[in-house]
């Protein structure tokens, strides 16, 4: 993904200035339509853990602190702009085709999710595949429709307020999922095994130089940072 980039963040003020970064990065360019046009996509996922007290964890007689995962996923969707009307040419003309494609698919799965269709079409849209957790997942979502008041605009306006309502219609359900401290440590410690095996294996048949190796190296990377972090214990 174009812009994407992995954090860590241990505090609220540490969130706050990724959320600034975020902002800063994202692009802009004047359109016929709109003179401060999104030129792409935006999403903020925060993948959050929290590792239960001790003492809270010994009142409530289990054998070790409970862990809660969570993710909060912030999205900025472009507007959708007819090239026709936009007038963009050249680069722009693709980012406008990358964005209304982006959107067309989001419709296409909230109108599967509201007609309770078994095949949800995530995959097809990159934006889709990111929101997936977040429109027909275990979660509470909440949408924000904005529109012009400019009469010329009409068609789009009453479009996104349509995309609006089928938001709306979509039920989802959040449910929370508790494990264990040593639960938590150990599906981690298999899945750090798992990429030390294949990392193994791509470097003995001499395949040390493909994109593969490097995904492996950054996951098993990942999986030793939330490993180190779910190995302090909080203070009792």
């Amino acid at each position: 993904l174009q812009g994407a980039e992995e954090v860590d963040i241990s505090s609220q003020n540490d969130f706050f200035q990724v959320l600034a970064r975020g902002e800063a990065n994202k692009r802009y360019g004047a359109t016929a339509m709109n003179a401060r046009s999104s030129r792409a996509h935006t999403v903020l996922a925060v993948a959050l853990t929290h590792i239960e007290d001790e003492r809270r964890a010994k009142s409530a007689r289990r054998a070790a602190p409970a862990v809660v995962r969570s993710q909060l996923v912030l999205a900025d969707l472009a507007g959708s702009e007819k090239i026709s009307k936009s007038m963009v040419t050249g680069a722009g003309k693709k980012e406008a085709a990358s964005i209304n494609g982006g959107l067309f698919v989001l419709k296409k799965c909230i109108r599967a999710l509201n007609e309770a269709k078994a095949h949800v079409p995530y995959l097809e849209s990159k934006l889709t595949m990111l929101l997936k957790g977040a429109i027909g997942g275990s979660s509470r979502t909440f949408t924000l429709v904005t529109a012009a008041m400019d009469h010329t605009h009409a068609s789009e306006t009453v479009e996104t307020l349509r995309f609006g309502e089928h938001c709306a219609s979509v039920t989802n359900q959040a449910r929370q999922h508790v494990t264990s401290l040593a639960e938590a440590v150990a599906a981690i410690d298999s899945a750090l095994a798992l990429c030390e095996a294949g990392i193994a294996s791509l470097v003995a048949r001499g395949k040390g130089e493909i994109p593969a190796l490097k995904t492996l190296q950054a996951k098993r990377a990942a999986l030793a940072r939330r490993r180190a972090d779910l190995s302090v214990t909080p203070a009792s």
